[in-house]
């Protein structure tokens, strides 16, 4: 009698240790999951990052090209146009070039 409830009691252990063998390979692979989604979400948010930088860098780029442009007109205005400018005959009665008579 003791000889079946000592192999009842190892059977019913032997059980135990493999449900909580189960349990505990069960829950790894739930974690394994849960890692390699975050790892996908992770690398799709890094791709999504670097082509907006790429974007942002491209837009940096020809605003600099532009402010150069920029720069440049200004230089040239000041150094060929603004002494025209300044010996522009103007006559205080006529007023500005625009608002003069048209000539027939």
């Amino acid at each position: 009698m003791i000889k079946i409830k000592l192999r009842n009691y190892y059977i019913l252990e032997l059980k135990i240790k493999t449900s909580d063998m189960c349990n505990c390979v069960c829950r790894l692979a739930r974690e394994v999951h849960e890692i390699r989604e975050s790892v996908r979400y992770l690398k799709d948010k890094l791709r999504a990052s670097e082509i907006q930088m790429a974007r942002l860098m491209k837009t940096k780029s020809q605003i600099e090209n532009d402010i150069s442009v920029k720069e440049n007109s200004l230089a040239i205005d000041g150094k060929a146009c603004m002494g025209l400018r300044k010996t522009f005959p103007s006559d205080g009665n006529v007023g500005p070039i625009f608002n003069m008579p048209l000539v027939r």
